[in-house]
Parts: structure tokens; C-alpha cells; sequence
């Protein structure tokens, strides 16, 4: 993969047809929302390396205790996505980057997590 800046990055349908894309001088960038239809195949688009990635019709239930309210937004974010990884790392690993991915600036647990998914 090439890891010079600057990064061409494409979301694509199958079929290529561009869904999102940008240009970027760093190595993380934020999407704008996606509609992804369950069952179908898309393409991320990284410079000219391509990885195919499938949706699913809906992440699997947290156990009870990563539901609890009283548990602090950023930790019960960090700790669901942990959780998800755990589960299936190469199925949930990009939900789980993205479930952090706004929290992981300001807060070092999201921000560590963040790193090992982006070795």
C-alpha cells in the first residue's frame, strides 16, 4: 500500500461506481454518511490499493454491561468497540475504528485502540 501523501481515497459500490471520496495530506479521514444496503459488496480505495468489504444487516448485540448509562459516553464507546473486535476481528474491525473515531483525539483509551486498528 502506499503511504505517501497525498492519500486518493474512494468508497465504491461493486460495480466501482463512486459512492464518496476525498484527497487527504493525512492518514485518517472522515467520511460523510453512507446509506450501505445489507448483503452488499463495496470497495475502499486507498491510493491503488483496493480491499472489498461486504455489510452486514446489523451489528451483534452488546452483553448488558456495555449497554449501562451510567458508564461515561467515551468509555462505554471505547469498551463496545474493544468488545466488537473481540468477536470477529477482520468482520468488525471498521465499525469498531469508526465507533471511535470522533472520541479518539481527547480521550487516550479510544486513542490507543484507534492505533492498534491502524497497524
Amino acid at each position: 500500500m502506499s503511504r505517501k501523501s497525498p492519500y486518493k481515497v474512494q468508497i465504491t459500490t461493486a460495480d466501482k461506481t463512486i459512492l464518496w471520496q476525498t484527497e487527504s495530506k493525512t492518514k485518517s479521514v472522515k467520511t460523510a454518511k453512507i446509506e450501505f444496503k445489507a448483503g452488499q459488496t463495496y470497495w475502499l480505495i486507498i491510493n491503488k490499493t483496493e480491499l472489498q468489504f461486504e455489510t452486514v444487516a446489523k451489528l451483534p448485540d452488546y452483553p448488558t454491561q456495555l449497554q449501562d448509562k451510567a458508564i461515561p459516553e467515551n468509555m462505554r464507546q471505547t469498551l463496545q468497540a474493544a468488545w466488537l473486535i473481540k468477536q470477529d476481528d477482520i468482520t468488525w474491525s471498521f465499525e469498531a475504528y469508526q465507533q471511535i473515531s470522533d472520541i479518539a483525539d481527547n480521550y487516550g483509551p479510544a486513542r490507543e485502540l484507534s492505533a492498534i486498528l491502524n497497524q
